[in-house]
């Protein structure tokens, strides 16, 4: 296993952390830790280099650093401008450089079915920061984004087509797909169906109190492929087809905003019901018990931990108490 094998999860302002053990030398030393006390490990010379590289690129693409938009932002005070390049939900690139090499997602993109490589879909990939990044940091056939948004597609369309003018980006490698994936337009379709590695900071999307997404986790149900990987910020999936790996916490280089990633393998084959018997199953086998009879594993391992990542007491007893 790979890093902090549970972290905290962070749902509405709820903070958890997890002590946990590092274990592989991809991330640092292997020792007993307290994320966020004694846990902190350097990134690699590799991993470094995969970050200097998407950097790069984005710099060509005329993306301003995240540093330097929340600057912006704060000194207007203007909300519209959080959201008008898609700032909400940001994923640090050194961050996803790391995630890249955590060995449960180089194991399935090594797996990946085609001779050209695997696949990686950005859901809600706003103006194409994220994607585009992924795009420099390994040998993908296909590098989709999803994003619902008219301005921010289009932002990224207009980068997309930049970097490939100048030859900074392989012709078609990159597409940004405008419209609401829930919708599952063809090229929604084909995208998740293909898909090897699946990211999603799910910052928009209907959530149940709890932090389970089961109108979501019903989608990619019935469209990802066995031995693909979902990387969820922040949520929970649900549903026989998820099987919990680990919940791996981050702290953004930039803000240092936390995130915690959480890592989902796919298991068996793609579901043949409809997206609203899909749901229906879901809400009658695992909506109606806690979240806990959904992930005993994260459970387990959320009551040994000591103290939140950031130096914050454990707020467990905002749960049921039959919860836990």
């Amino acid at each position: 296993m790979a890093l902090c094998s549970m972290s905290s999860l962070i749902s509405y302002s709820i903070v958890f952390l997890i002590a946990c053990t590092t274990a592989n030398a991809s991330f640092g030393k292997s020792e007993e830790c307290i994320v966020g006390v004694n846990c902190n490990t350097s990134p690699t010379e590799e991993i470094l280099n995969l970050s200097k590289a998407a950097d790069d690129l984005l710099k060509k693409a005329n993306f301003p650093s995240t540093a330097e938009r929340i600057s912006e932002v704060r000194a207007t005070k203007d909300a519209r401008e959080l959201q008008r390049f898609g700032l909400y939900g940001e994923y640090s690139i050194l961050n996803l450089a790391t995630l890249l090499k955590h060995p449960v997602v180089t194991e399935a993109m090594n797996a990946a079915q085609t001779e050209e490589g695997p696949t990686f879909v950005d859901i809600g990939s706003g103006a194409g920061r994220l994607m585009l990044s992924a795009s420099a940091m390994a040998n993908w056939a296909a590098v989709f984004g999803i994003e619902g948004r008219h301005e921010l597609h289009v932002h990224a369309v207009n980068a997309i087509r930049h970097l490939e003018q100048e030859g900074s980006l392989r012709s078609g490698m990159v597409q940004s797909i405008e419209g609401n994936f829930m919708e599952e337009s063809p090229e929604v379709v084909k995208a998740l169906s293909n898909a090897d590695v699946v990211y999603l900071y799910a910052t928009g999307f209907e959530t149940h109190s709890d932090a389970r997404i089961p109108a979501l986790s019903a989608l990619l149900a019935r469209r990802l492929k066995k031995g693909s990987v979902v990387v969820v910020v922040d949520k929970f999936l649900i549903g026989d087809r998820f099987e919990y790996d680990s919940l791996w916490p981050m702290e953004d280089p930039d803000t240092g905003e936390p995130t915690v990633s959480i890592i989902w393998r796919v298991v068996d084959e793609p579901s043949s019901r409809s997206q609203v018997a899909e749901i229906e199953k879901l809400y009658s086998d695992w909506m109606h018990v806690d979240v806990c009879e959904n992930h005993p594993k994260a459970c387990a391992e959320l009551k040994t931990a000591q103290l939140s990542a950031f130096g914050m007491e454990i707020l467990l007893d905002m749960y049921d108490s039959n919860t836990w």
